[in-house]
């Protein structure tokens, strides 16, 4: 894999990345104010003729809000207005199953009536609260490029994914595919279920899901001739959605033998540390328990 930082001169990005990283720094602090519910949304097509709400919701997206969920969507008379408002006010997490390209979400594309506009396009999701994590289910909705009603979009001021994690005011990031299918993200859901992040779900979800084997199993019609790239994912990778900002790690070895266990008494300092948990080299993390200042620990393989 690999890690690519982007900057840009575009209109519309260039005067919110410093606001991003602000958002990211007080993220991190624990100084962030937002709404920590979760937003379901799914289209006519994933949520009835597919008939993927409950086990989305059931398996994947309560387990970690319980009933801070708000589920929206799921008729073929939704348009993409409806779901635009559906962002106005903000969540910790965004869960949209739709179709879509680059630049705009085309909502309930299946058996949609004539006259029910379905596209919500990137400018206006500029316009709403948005999310600290959009997931995005939706062929081709992280495309760098491609058109929307006709016109070339921009390299980045269009981009879905972009403007969910840079351009809204809860935004810190965002995965979408660029390929002809979409992805569950569930490892992102059981990496987060187990206080681990969306870095760590992120490259499981890779692993897991983004290999031809796979493909061909769920989607056979497709895989032969299917432009295969990727998955992108835009922002800050390492938030948790178990309401800890992330911790930084420290490696001991105190210059023991790891052959043998070794009782060390570890000196730990941090401002203003409210948890602490440590582990051996292969082994797995211990509890939780209450930050102090100092610590007996057994060094070992165990």
């Amino acid at each position: 894999g690999a890690v690519r930082l982007l900057w840009t001169s575009d209109h519309v990005l260039a005067g919110t990345l410093n606001e991003w990283l602000d958002r990211s720094h007080a993220y991190h602090q624990g100084a962030l104010e937002y709404n920590d519910e979760a937003l379901l949304f799914m289209d006519y097509g994933y949520g009835i003729k597919c008939n993927m709400m409950d086990p989305i919701l059931n398996k994947h997206v309560k387990p970690l809000y319980g009933d801070r969920v708000v589920v929206k969507g799921c008729t073929n008379t939704t348009s993409g207005d409806d779901y635009i408002e559906a962002l106005r006010p903000g969540y910790e997490l965004i869960s949209v199953w739709s179709h879509a390209g680059s630049a705009s979400h085309w909502i309930s594309y299946e058996g949609m009536p004539d006259d029910v506009n379905g596209s919500a396009p990137s400018y206006k999701i500029r316009e709403t609260q948005g999310g600290l994590v959009t997931l995005i289910w939706g062929c081709h909705a992280g495309d760098f490029g491609g058109s929307y009603n006709g016109e070339e979009v921009s390299f980045l001021s269009d981009n879905l994914a972009a403007n969910y994690a840079f351009s809204t005011p809860y935004g810190l990031a965002c995965a979408a595919a660029t390929r002809s299918i979409g992805t569950t993200f569930r490892e992102v859901y059981w990496a987060w279920d187990n206080a681990s992040s969306l870095a760590t779900g992120f490259a499981a979800n890779l692993e897991v899901e983004y290999d031809r084997a796979t493909i061909e199993r769920i989607a056979p019609n497709i895989a032969q001739d299917m432009w295969v790239k990727d998955v992108v994912l835009m922002g800050d990778p390492f938030l948790r959605i178990d309401h800890r900002p992330w911790n930084l790690s420290l490696t001991i070895d105190d210059d023991a033998d790891f052959t043998s266990d070794t009782t060390v008494d570890l000196q730990v300092s941090a401002n203003e540390g409210e948890e602490m948990r440590f582990k051996n080299a292969g082994g797995t993390w211990s509890p939780w328990e209450a930050f102090c200042s100092t610590k007996e620990w057994v060094l070992g393989d165990s």
